[in-house]
Protein backbone atom coordinates (compact mmCIF):
# COMPACT_ATOMS: atom_id res chain seq x y z
CA UNK A 1 0.00 0.00 0.00
CA UNK A 2 2.83 2.42 0.90
CA UNK A 3 4.61 1.62 -2.36
CA UNK A 4 1.39 2.32 -4.34
CA UNK A 5 0.92 5.72 -2.60
CA UNK A 6 4.58 6.60 -3.17
CA UNK A 7 4.23 5.69 -6.84
CA UNK A 8 1.21 7.96 -7.26
CA UNK A 9 2.99 10.82 -5.46
CA UNK A 10 6.06 10.42 -7.68
CA UNK A 11 3.89 10.41 -10.80
CA UNK A 12 2.03 13.57 -9.75
CA UNK A 13 5.26 15.43 -9.08
CA UNK A 14 6.63 14.29 -12.42
CA UNK A 15 3.59 15.49 -14.35
CA UNK A 16 3.66 18.90 -12.69
CA UNK A 17 6.99 19.79 -14.26
CA UNK A 18 5.58 20.87 -17.59
CA UNK A 19 1.94 20.86 -18.79
CA UNK A 20 2.83 19.46 -22.20
CA UNK A 21 5.06 16.81 -20.73
CA UNK A 22 2.26 15.75 -18.43
CA UNK A 23 -0.24 15.57 -21.29
CA UNK A 24 2.04 13.49 -23.51
CA UNK A 25 3.44 11.12 -20.91
CA UNK A 26 0.50 8.72 -20.78
CA UNK A 27 2.15 5.35 -21.11
CA UNK A 28 3.87 3.44 -18.34
CA UNK A 29 6.16 0.73 -19.69
CA UNK A 30 7.78 -0.14 -16.40
CA UNK A 31 11.01 0.76 -14.64
CA UNK A 32 13.87 1.75 -16.93
CA UNK A 33 11.68 2.02 -20.04
CA UNK A 34 10.49 5.11 -21.87
CA UNK A 35 7.88 5.47 -24.59
CA UNK A 36 8.22 7.74 -27.63
CA UNK A 37 5.63 10.07 -26.16
CA UNK A 38 7.45 10.25 -22.86
CA UNK A 39 10.77 10.80 -24.60
CA UNK A 40 9.60 13.85 -26.53
CA UNK A 41 7.71 15.09 -23.49
CA UNK A 42 11.01 15.17 -21.62
CA UNK A 43 12.67 17.02 -24.48
CA UNK A 44 9.90 19.62 -24.43
CA UNK A 45 10.12 19.89 -20.67
CA UNK A 46 13.89 20.34 -20.81
CA UNK A 47 13.93 22.87 -23.61
CA UNK A 48 11.03 25.05 -22.57
CA UNK A 49 10.83 24.43 -18.84
CA UNK A 50 14.51 25.05 -18.14
CA UNK A 51 14.31 22.50 -15.33
CA UNK A 52 17.57 21.47 -13.74
CA UNK A 53 18.99 18.01 -13.29
CA UNK A 54 17.38 16.35 -10.24
CA UNK A 55 19.09 13.90 -7.96
CA UNK A 56 19.67 10.52 -9.66
CA UNK A 57 17.99 7.53 -8.09
CA UNK A 58 19.98 5.08 -6.05
CA UNK A 59 19.64 2.22 -8.54
CA UNK A 60 21.26 3.95 -11.52
CA UNK A 61 22.52 7.31 -12.68
CA UNK A 62 19.21 8.11 -14.39
CA UNK A 63 16.17 10.25 -13.79
CA UNK A 64 12.53 9.27 -14.03
CA UNK A 65 12.07 6.82 -16.93
CA UNK A 66 15.76 6.17 -17.52
CA UNK A 67 16.99 9.34 -19.23
CA UNK A 68 20.58 9.87 -18.07
CA UNK A 69 20.90 12.84 -15.77
CA UNK A 70 23.94 14.17 -17.61
CA UNK A 71 22.05 14.08 -20.93
CA UNK A 72 19.13 16.00 -19.47
CA UNK A 73 21.54 18.61 -18.12
CA UNK A 74 23.20 19.02 -21.52
CA UNK A 75 19.82 19.76 -23.09
CA UNK A 76 19.07 22.31 -20.38
CA UNK A 77 22.42 24.04 -20.90
CA UNK A 78 21.76 24.23 -24.63
CA UNK A 79 18.35 25.70 -23.93
CA UNK A 80 19.83 28.39 -21.76
CA UNK A 81 22.37 29.24 -24.45
CA UNK A 82 19.57 29.44 -27.01
CA UNK A 83 17.59 31.83 -24.81
CA UNK A 84 20.61 33.97 -23.96
CA UNK A 85 21.00 34.87 -27.63
CA UNK A 86 17.52 36.38 -27.67
CA UNK A 87 17.94 39.40 -25.40
CA UNK A 88 15.46 42.00 -26.54
CA UNK A 89 16.85 44.78 -28.71
CA UNK A 90 16.96 46.48 -32.08
CA UNK A 91 19.93 45.13 -34.02
CA UNK A 92 22.22 46.98 -36.40
CA UNK A 93 21.53 50.56 -35.30
CA UNK A 94 24.09 53.02 -36.65
CA UNK A 95 22.22 56.31 -36.79
CA UNK A 96 19.52 57.99 -34.66
CA UNK A 97 17.57 60.96 -36.02
CA UNK A 98 15.38 63.03 -33.69
CA UNK A 99 12.81 65.51 -35.01
CA UNK A 100 9.86 67.39 -33.63
CA UNK A 101 6.58 65.50 -33.46
CA UNK A 102 3.78 66.65 -35.73
CA UNK A 103 2.02 69.77 -34.44
CA UNK A 104 4.97 71.11 -32.44
CA UNK A 105 6.90 74.27 -33.28
CA UNK A 106 10.18 74.06 -35.14
CA UNK A 107 12.55 74.17 -32.16
CA UNK A 108 14.40 71.01 -31.20
CA UNK A 109 15.82 71.25 -27.67
CA UNK A 110 17.54 68.30 -26.05
CA UNK A 111 19.74 68.34 -22.96
CA UNK A 112 20.91 64.76 -23.45
CA UNK A 113 20.28 61.64 -25.54
CA UNK A 114 21.17 58.24 -24.11
CA UNK A 115 21.15 55.07 -26.23
CA UNK A 116 21.73 51.88 -24.26
CA UNK A 117 23.43 48.86 -25.75
CA UNK A 118 21.76 45.51 -25.19
CA UNK A 119 23.59 43.29 -22.71
CA UNK A 120 26.15 45.82 -21.49
CA UNK A 121 23.87 48.76 -20.68
CA UNK A 122 26.51 51.11 -22.10
CA UNK A 123 25.35 54.51 -23.33
CA UNK A 124 26.77 54.25 -26.85
CA UNK A 125 25.46 57.69 -27.87
CA UNK A 126 27.89 59.34 -25.47
CA UNK A 127 30.71 61.22 -27.20
CA UNK A 128 33.22 59.48 -24.93
CA UNK A 129 31.94 56.13 -26.28
CA UNK A 130 32.20 57.09 -29.94
CA UNK A 131 28.94 58.95 -30.56
CA UNK A 132 28.95 61.92 -32.94
CA UNK A 133 26.15 64.52 -32.99
CA UNK A 134 25.18 66.71 -35.94
CA UNK A 135 22.46 69.29 -36.55
CA UNK A 136 21.85 71.51 -39.60
CA UNK A 137 21.61 74.61 -37.41
CA UNK A 138 21.68 75.83 -33.82
CA UNK A 139 20.11 78.67 -31.83
CA UNK A 140 23.22 80.82 -31.73
CA UNK A 141 26.83 80.30 -32.67
CA UNK A 142 28.67 78.05 -30.19
CA UNK A 143 25.96 78.51 -27.56
CA UNK A 144 23.93 75.34 -27.82
CA UNK A 145 25.67 73.04 -30.31
CA UNK A 146 24.64 69.48 -31.12
CA UNK A 147 27.60 68.10 -29.17
CA UNK A 148 25.98 69.15 -25.89
CA UNK A 149 23.29 66.47 -26.38
CA UNK A 150 25.87 63.70 -25.96
CA UNK A 151 28.34 65.18 -23.46
CA UNK A 152 27.07 63.13 -20.50
CA UNK A 153 25.49 66.05 -18.66
CA UNK A 154 21.78 65.55 -17.99
CA UNK A 155 21.30 67.02 -14.49
CA UNK A 156 21.05 70.67 -15.52
CA UNK A 157 18.28 70.85 -18.12
CA UNK A 158 18.35 74.64 -18.54
CA UNK A 159 19.54 76.68 -21.49
CA UNK A 160 22.28 76.69 -22.74
CA UNK A 161 23.21 73.28 -21.29
CA UNK A 162 21.65 71.52 -24.29
CA UNK A 163 21.36 71.37 -28.04
CA UNK A 164 18.88 73.98 -29.27
CA UNK A 165 17.98 74.40 -32.92
CA UNK A 166 17.47 77.74 -34.65
CA UNK A 167 13.77 76.97 -35.00
CA UNK A 168 13.61 78.34 -38.52
CA UNK A 169 12.36 75.34 -40.43
CA UNK A 170 10.20 72.28 -40.01
CA UNK A 171 13.19 70.18 -41.01
CA UNK A 172 15.25 70.90 -37.89
CA UNK A 173 16.68 67.74 -36.39
CA UNK A 174 19.40 66.23 -34.24
CA UNK A 175 21.36 63.33 -35.70
CA UNK A 176 23.54 60.98 -33.64
CA UNK A 177 25.89 58.56 -35.36
CA UNK A 178 27.13 55.68 -33.22
CA UNK A 179 30.70 54.45 -33.29
CA UNK A 180 29.61 51.16 -34.82
CA UNK A 181 26.40 49.34 -35.71
CA UNK A 182 24.95 48.36 -32.36
CA UNK A 183 22.08 46.41 -30.82
CA UNK A 184 20.08 48.82 -28.68
CA UNK A 185 17.69 47.96 -25.87
CA UNK A 186 16.33 51.42 -24.99
CA UNK A 187 16.62 55.16 -25.48
CA UNK A 188 16.22 58.07 -23.05
CA UNK A 189 15.66 61.72 -24.01
CA UNK A 190 16.14 64.70 -21.65
CA UNK A 191 14.28 67.86 -22.64
CA UNK A 192 14.27 71.30 -21.05
CA UNK A 193 13.15 72.30 -17.55
CA UNK A 194 13.35 76.12 -17.48
CA UNK A 195 11.19 77.01 -20.48
CA UNK A 196 9.04 75.85 -23.31
CA UNK A 197 8.77 72.21 -22.26
CA UNK A 198 5.71 71.81 -24.50
CA UNK A 199 8.19 71.57 -27.36
CA UNK A 200 9.60 68.36 -25.91
CA UNK A 201 7.62 65.83 -27.94
CA UNK A 202 9.75 64.01 -30.46
CA UNK A 203 9.79 61.49 -33.27
CA UNK A 204 12.82 59.20 -33.22
CA UNK A 205 14.02 57.16 -36.20
CA UNK A 206 16.66 54.44 -36.18
CA UNK A 207 18.75 53.59 -39.28
CA UNK A 208 21.32 50.93 -40.14
CA UNK A 209 24.72 51.50 -41.80
CA UNK A 210 23.09 51.68 -45.25
CA UNK A 211 20.57 54.30 -44.20
CA UNK A 212 17.70 51.81 -44.12
CA UNK A 213 14.99 52.70 -41.62
CA UNK A 214 14.81 50.07 -38.87
CA UNK A 215 12.24 51.52 -36.49
CA UNK A 216 10.28 54.70 -35.73
CA UNK A 217 9.12 55.78 -32.29
CA UNK A 218 6.53 58.55 -32.56
CA UNK A 219 5.36 61.17 -30.06
CA UNK A 220 7.98 60.51 -27.39
CA UNK A 221 6.76 62.83 -24.67
CA UNK A 222 9.29 64.49 -22.34
CA UNK A 223 6.98 67.24 -21.09
CA UNK A 224 6.28 65.65 -17.71
CA UNK A 225 7.64 66.43 -14.25
CA UNK A 226 11.04 64.87 -14.93
CA UNK A 227 11.34 66.46 -18.39
CA UNK A 228 12.59 63.14 -19.71
CA UNK A 229 11.20 60.12 -21.53
CA UNK A 230 12.42 56.55 -21.99
CA UNK A 231 11.23 53.72 -24.20
CA UNK A 232 12.28 50.15 -24.95
CA UNK A 233 13.10 49.10 -28.48
CA UNK A 234 11.51 46.08 -30.16
CA UNK A 235 13.34 42.78 -30.36
CA UNK A 236 14.43 42.14 -33.94
CA UNK A 237 17.11 39.61 -33.03
CA UNK A 238 17.31 36.02 -34.26
CA UNK A 239 18.92 33.15 -32.33
CA UNK A 240 22.59 32.79 -33.13
CA UNK A 241 23.43 29.87 -35.51
CA UNK A 242 25.82 28.45 -32.93
CA UNK A 243 23.05 28.32 -30.32
CA UNK A 244 20.70 26.57 -32.73
CA UNK A 245 23.41 24.04 -33.62
CA UNK A 246 24.14 23.38 -29.94
CA UNK A 247 20.48 22.79 -29.24
CA UNK A 248 20.22 20.38 -32.18
CA UNK A 249 23.27 18.41 -31.03
CA UNK A 250 21.87 18.15 -27.53
CA UNK A 251 18.56 16.78 -28.80
CA UNK A 252 20.43 14.31 -30.99
CA UNK A 253 22.42 13.18 -27.97
CA UNK A 254 19.26 12.62 -25.99
CA UNK A 255 17.82 10.53 -28.82
CA UNK A 256 21.02 8.49 -28.98
CA UNK A 257 20.92 7.83 -25.25
CA UNK A 258 17.36 6.55 -25.53
CA UNK A 259 18.27 4.17 -28.35
CA UNK A 260 21.20 2.80 -26.38
CA UNK A 261 18.95 1.99 -23.47
CA UNK A 262 16.45 0.25 -25.72
CA UNK A 263 19.23 -1.86 -27.25
CA UNK A 264 20.27 -3.22 -23.84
Amino acid sequence: MKQWIASISHSQKREQRHPLAGALAEEDLGAGAISTRRFWARVVSSVFGFTGCPEPNAAANTIDEGIPCSTRLRVTIASLGFAASAHAGLIGVKDIKITKAAGSDFNVQLTEVQAFQTGTGTNVALAANGGVAFAPNQYSSNTAPASKAIDGQSANMTFPNMYHSAGLAAGDYLDITLGSATKLSSLTLFGRSDCCSTRDIFDVRFFDTNGVLLHTESNVNATGRTHSASFDLPNTDLPEPASIALLGLSLAGLLGARRQRRAK
